[in-house]
């Protein structure tokens, strides 16, 4: 599936947007990028939550954070940490559309 349907309640907004979200976090997830290799190799996703959401005339844009941790096997060098990005989602027919979020596919064609 490449997308998934949120229904939306029109007087959902602000703060009861965002605890709606956050109760429906899995169909988020699908939407968000949880890519932490980034930060380190082992790093792993320990909490994702929406932070912010602010509708607009036919989109919504949602802020969340994730949380983080990497144990590298040394108690001195595991780390833990947590990062913010944001999404945007079309409002179609009173659904929130939350699309699959694809990782763009890299290429080392230009260092070459």
């Amino acid at each position: 599936m490449s997308e998934r349907l949120l229904p939306l309640s029109p007087e959902l907004n602000g703060d009861t947007l965002v605890a709606y979200l956050n109760k429906h976090i899995d169909d988020v997830k699908h939407a968000c990028d949880l890519d932490v290799s980034w930060a380190y190799i082992r790093a792993v996703i320990d909490d994702v939550r929406v932070i912010s959401a602010t509708r607009e005339l036919g989109e919504i844009r949602i802020e969340y954070r994730y949380d983080y941790t990497a144990h590298c096997a040394c108690k001195n060098l595991d780390a833990s940490d947590f990062y913010t990005d944001q999404l945007s989602c079309k409002i179609l027919e009173g659904n929130i559309v939350l699309p699959k979020f694809v990782p763009q596919e890299r290429s080392t064609f230009e260092e070459f």
